[in-house]
């Protein structure tokens, strides 16, 4: 009896183990959105950039517009009838092509033109969002490099800024997490896109020393799950060099946007609100 008892528990702690595994309790997640960070990427991957030589940055942005698409067959097989957005958030949104000014502005007045943003590992959107399994806190993140969008900048007021996110592309460290997503909580099966629109210009304040933070609220607009929020969106941003980076987070009720509670057999209970998370850059 002892022994089956025995075994009976250590097969009962082997599969908790593996689902904690496939849940990501034993896994290291992304560290929360910084401005600092973002701005320390950049630098390691302009260093690494001239140690291999590499062709210059954002030589195909010049002729190019950008949008929030991803081509797979996946996304290719998809009918419109699966697909149920706002009219704003669709993911063939184009966005104007960078011109390749090239310039790094000096004050608040040169920041004037349009800012379009740069694919790349420190261009993002994702979430973050709190999970217990068998008693045990811990947090889920999930991140998509498919963004494209723009904001524009005239008389040092930012006057519109309008972003989509390609969240059939969100990635956790769970692929069970990331297929239960297509048809649980966000459903990106049906609402692939999501996006932020700007309602209230900002204006924007003397120009930082380069890679000093200047906090910003971008009151707006979220598209989500097709749902449309205002929100206020609490931002940092800088300049490096020519580039112009803005990182944010804000927490939302999941409530808000008609989104379900994610659940799962091996799951105890998931966050009612969650943290979206974005990094953006931006060149002109």
């Amino acid at each position: 009896m002892r022994r089956t008892l025995l075994l009976g528990g250590g097969a009962v702690l082997i599969l908790l183990g593996i689902a904690a595994w496939q849940l990501g309790l034993f896994s290291s997640d992304p560290a929360e959105v910084s401005l600092a960070e973002t701005v320390a990427a950049i630098a390691r991957e302009e260093a690494e950039l001239q140690d291999g030589d590499t062709a210059a940055r954002g030589a195909d942005d010049t002729t190019t517009p950008t949008t929030a698409t991803q081509s797979t067959a996946e996304d290719e097989t998809q009918s419109e009838t699966e697909t149920e957005a706002d009219s704003r958030c669709v993911l063939e949104t184009t966005f104007p092509a960078a011109t390749g000014v090239g310039e790094a502005p000096t004050s608040a007045a040169e920041l004037d033109g349009t800012w379009v943003v740069e694919t790349g590992d420190q261009t993002f959107i994702g979430y973050r969002i709190d999970e217990i399994l068998s008693g045990v806190d811990f947090t889920a993140v999930g991140r998509s490099s498919g963004v494209a969008g723009a904001i524009t900048i005239e008389d040092a007021t930012l006057t519109d800024a309008s972003i989509v996110a390609n969240l059939s592309w969100l990635t956790s460290d769970s692929r069970i997490r990331d297929d239960q997503m297509k048809t649980q909580a966000l459903q990106t099966g049906r609402f692939p896109a999501a996006c932020f629109d700007l309602t209230e210009p900002i204006p924007l304040p003397t120009l930082p020393a380069e890679g000093d933070a200047v906090t910003l609220t971008a009151v707006g607009e979220f598209v989500i799950h097709g749902v449309v929020q205002p929100h206020e969106l609490p931002l940092d941003a800088t300049i490096i060099g020519d580039r112009l980076v803005i990182v944010g987070s804000t927490t939302v009720a999941l409530a808000d946007f008609d989104i379900d509670t994610p659940s799962a057999p091996a799951v105890a209970g998931v966050s009612d609100t969650a943290t979206i998370e974005l990094s953006l850059v931006l060149q002109r």
